[in-house]
């Protein structure tokens, strides 16, 4: 089947990141994601002319927005309704709309009654490849990895693209395309795409492949050196998956005295490794980012998670030897889970003196097995996207209600980033904990005030009020734009 398109001289692309519905763990950071930057300087490579706004570093400018002649935007769950609406307003205008990431590649029938067009998975290429359809005489239904309608309103989803073999050949993320750039105070920095685990509740390896792909050492250096940051985001799924790359990577940031600050996702597993915690140490490693997920026997069996219990609170103690401070990352609310199970790991941290944490939801994202799961069973409960975010039960547990999950997750966070606890980091002069518990306070607070009217209903049993989302006549505050 040939699939033309009208051709289209294309000068202008906006490209966009928006804004999370309610309040989370980078609320009060200004951080943008890696894929638009990357995407931006592919396009920028082709003489296109690219802006990028990401929303919650600073507000898109409609006016000079409008003007464009294409506009891709990204998106995860939490944050698609936000896409939609802003699509919306594109579309109006006739402008071509491009929709990308997580939640539109694996939903892409719902995000093209938005948009023209969706990326599915890795996107500098496909994305490249459709503007030259666009601009030229190429049939469409040959760009791997591209959604899309037909006049007919048929959804054509063509062959998946094969995932990047060579990550160097991606270019260097421009971060200077993105309005506002100098407001950003953390860089992420991406040494490698792909999991070799395949946790239940995750999108990673059905979106990036179960492969786990690295790129070289020169290009990491290139990357470090391409932004000035105070402190840089290690955003692998697992920066120390290949121990002796991560070593050798480390020897050389070293060796050629890039002192800049990091912190990375890991395994617990990494403090096994006293001369990679050493290197860490030395490169002015700050902090990790550890998924525990759970201490309850059946739900790490559940998960897919390969955690030893008994190793745990060693491993924790050899992080802290070396200065390095752990935030630990648990998801609350398996099958096997009960209000005891979440109170017994607001215990663990607090023995174990995890520095901060997440208590997170398990949240069905699309794309994850426990998304196709929970479907089958009949627990979900609304689809309303914004509610995906970690911080908001959309499912009926087996072994408590709703309201009985989300009090006891909410209790665990207020319990653990309390004053006391906040003074106590602080008569010990440990400014980086403090800083990182009083965050923690603040942001429990801000949620608290946004999420009375969903508390409420859930508290009630009213599922029936938010069991649906509408992006272009929502009168939710984060789905209604502002144009300026």
């Amino acid at each position: 089947m040939i699939i033309s398109t009208n051709k289209k001289k294309i000068e202008k692309i906006t490209l966009i990141e928006p804004s999370s519905a309610g309040s989370h763990i980078f609320t009060n950071y200004k951080i943008p994601r890696l894929g638009l930057p990357v995407v931006g300087a592919k396009i920028k490579e082709k003489g296109y002319k690219v802006k990028i706004y990401v929303e919650d570093i600073k507000p898109i400018d409609y006016n000079e927005a409008f003007s464009s002649d294409l506009v891709g935007i990204s998106c995860t769950s939490s944050t698609v309704v936000r896409g939609y609406a802003i699509a919306s307003e594109f579309k109006k205008r006739g402008i071509p709309i491009v929709m990308g990431g997580f939640h539109p590649t694996f939903m892409p029938e719902e995000s093209l009654q938005y948009c023209d067009f969706v990326v599915r998975g890795e996107g500098e290429e496909t994305i490249a490849e459709l503007l030259d359809v666009l601009e030229g005489d190429r049939d469409i239904g040959t760009v791997d990895g591209l959604s899309f309608k037909t006049s007919e309103g048929e959804v054509i989803n063509n062959a998946p693209r094969k995932i990047l073999s060579s990550l160097d050949d991606s270019p260097l993320p421009d971060f200077t395309l993105i309005d506002g750039y100098e407001k950003i105070n953390i860089f992420p920095l991406s040494t490698s795409r792909g999991c070799p685990f395949d946790c239940q509740f995750c999108t990673v390896t059905n979106f990036y492949g179960r492969s786990y792909r690295t790129k070289s050492i020169d290009r990491v250096m290139k990357e470090f050196a391409n932004v000035k940051a105070n402190y840089i985001f290690i955003c692998d799924d697992n920066f120390a998956a290949n121990r002796a790359r991560t070593k050798e990577l480390l020897e050389r940031k070293e060796k050629e005295g890039n002192k800049v600050m990091w912190g990375a996702q890991v395994r617990i597993e990494t403090a096994d490794d006293t001369e990679l915690l050493e290197r860490m140490h030395r490169t002015n490693c700050s902090n990790v980012y550890i998924g525990f997920e759970s201490i309850n026997p059946e739900t790490i069996k559940t998960f897919n998670k390969k955690l030893d219990l008994n190793k745990i609170k060693r491993q924790i103690k050899a992080f802290h030897r070396y200065g390095i401070k752990i935030h630990g990352m648990f998801v609350l609310g398996a099958d096997s889970d009960t209000s005891a199970t979440i109170k017994e790991t607001l215990k663990f941290t607090k023995r174990t003196h995890i520095d901060t944490v997440q208590f997170m939801i398990l949240t069905p994202i699309p794309g994850s097995k426990i998304f196709n799961d929970f479907q089958s069973r009949n627990k979900i409960f609304t689809y309303d996207w914004r509610l995906y975010d970690g911080h908001h039960v959309v499912y009926k547990p087996e072994r408590m209600s709703p309201f009985e999950l989300q009090k006891a997750v909410l209790r665990a966070t207020k319990r653990f980033y309390s004053k006391r606890r906040i003074m106590l980091r602080l008569l010990k002069f440990d400014l980086f904990t403090t800083f990182g518990r009083s965050q923690g306070y603040k942001l429990f607070r801000q949620w608290m005030k946004e999420n009375k009217k969903f508390l409420e209903r859930i508290r009630t049993g009213l599922y029936d009020k938010i069991k649906s989302f509408d992006p272009v006549n929502s009168d939710s505050k984060d789905a209604n734009l502002t144009i300026n």
